[in-house]
């Protein structure tokens, strides 16, 4: 059984796929496979596996190679992709701390306002079942009824 292509090489694929200035039907022929089957793999009906995309490089590797050369378009190196994928997981970073601050500044609000200082407590007493009961309050249908 085939495995399917990872994201990454998917896109690089599809991105390829634009470089090249040939129909469906000519590019399904000079892989060696079925216009039907190409469209499906092309319209997401079936995944794209390895098999595909190396099937897909041996028919138009030079050529791809070419145009990116003569267009100054190229993948992008190891080190190119790594400084990418820092800047993301530092974009990612910044934004979760932003978020953790705002849910703690929220929180504090909300425990204040639930919460306010009484004038010998720094926070009023809790009612425990025990404190509950001994002034006559009763439980009925889920909810507290005094």
């Amino acid at each position: 059984m085939n495995k399917g292509a990872k994201e990454g090489h998917i896109d690089e694929f599809r991105s390829d796929r634009e470089l090249l200035d040939y129909p469906d039907t000519h590019i399904a022929a000079r892989m060696g496979i079925d216009k039907g089957n190409y469209s499906k793999y092309i319209n997401g009906r079936q995944r794209i596996t390895r098999y595909f995309l190396t099937k897909f490089y041996q028919a138009f590797g030079d050529e791809l190679s070419a145009i990116k050369l003569a267009t100054g378009k190229r993948s992008p190196t190891i080190e190119e992709r790594l400084d990418e994928v820092a800047r993301r997981v530092d974009q990612i970073q910044k934004e979760c701390d932003r978020l953790t601050e705002k849910f703690y500044k929220n929180s504090l609000i909300c425990a204040l306002k639930i919460f306010p200082k009484s004038k010998n407590r720094r926070y009023p007493r809790v009612k425990t079942r025990r404190h509950i009961s001994r002034h006559n309050v009763s439980f009925r249908k889920g909810r507290m009824d005094m």
